[in-house]
């Protein structure tokens, strides 16, 4: 996506909830913050042409906007939960193997989580005896037909904002009814947590103190995956925390959303020990 180009954005949004057909009739709107009334095509419209492609934004804005089927199905699909979840967010990539990668984890304490769509990819959240508690699933594609020519890509990605329940230990991508990878949502969580912290961050070693966390972490996880509770409470509580603790220096600045301040990852440990 280029900045500058709403469009594609509102199109690709649109896909993601469940808008699959890449209609072609008018519609009309009102463009409150702009006091605009709006005749155009709607936004799962496939292809701009040269002429529009080079519209600026908020002009380019008008010449696309949302039908009221879809205005309706997003809202009927918004009020579908009143309150809102801990949620966690899976992004990963799934070759054509169905190999599938998680490069990171991340969780919210409240969102809206992801319709399940039919499709040949589930995303399972399961609980410490194996059991899903919840799964949403999700249909793979490697191709882009939006780009000009159309591209096929080696890797096909996936985002979805799943639930995470108190009782929620673990995630598991399933390909074509083909288990395809097992996360420990807590070791993943503190992995991916550490990994994103900046190395001004630390008070001295940057690369080793962050390689001596990552051990931990594994050895947390092989307490965890051997059901050693008590073992991984201490080492997670008494351990990590207080290294994290030690190593880290206060008011560190964060570069970017997903990065960890010192306060919220011990914050993320106190969490993950409530859950024990």
């Amino acid at each position: 996506m280029l900045d500058g180009q709403p469009l594609v954005t509102a199109h690709e949004l649109g896909h993601s909830y469940g808008f699959l057909l890449h209609t072609n009739f008018s519609t009309t709107g009102f463009w409150v913050q702009r006091q605009l009334e709006v005749e155009a095509k709607d936004y799962m419209f496939l292809g701009l042409t040269q002429q529009e492609q080079q519209l600026p934004y908020p002009t380019q804005g008008t010449i696309r906007w949302t039908s009221s089927d879809h205005f309706g199905s997003l809202f009927r699909q918004f009020r579908t939960q009143t309150n809102d979840p801990e949620v966690l967010l899976v992004t990963g990539l799934v070759n054509r193997s169905g190999a599938v990668t998680i490069p990171f984890l991340y969780r919210t304490f409240n969102g809206r989580v992801d319709q399940s769509t039919t499709g040949d990819g589930a995303v399972q959240v399961l609980d410490s005896t194996g059991n899903a508690l919840t799964e949403v699933g999700f249909a793979t594609d490697f191709s882009v037909t939006d780009a000009d020519p159309p591209v096929t890509l080696d890797s096909a990605p996936f985002a979805l904002a799943v639930p995470y329940p108190p009782n929620a230990t673990s995630v598991r991508i399933v390909i074509a009814g083909q288990v395809m990878a097992d996360i420990n949502v807590t070791t993943k969580l503190l992995h991916d947590a550490v990994d994103s912290i900046p190395d001004a961050a630390y008070s001295e070693n940057p690369e080793q103190r962050r390689n001596a966390l990552f051990n931990k972490i594994d050895a947390l996880d092989s307490q965890l995956n051997s059901r050693d509770l008590v073992g991984a409470r201490n080492k997670l509580g008494e351990d990590i925390r207080k290294h994290l603790d030690d190593w880290l220096v206060d008011g560190y600045a964060v570069q970017s959303p997903v990065q960890y301040a010192k306060s919220q990852i011990l914050a993320l440990i106190g969490e993950l020990l409530a859950r024990f």
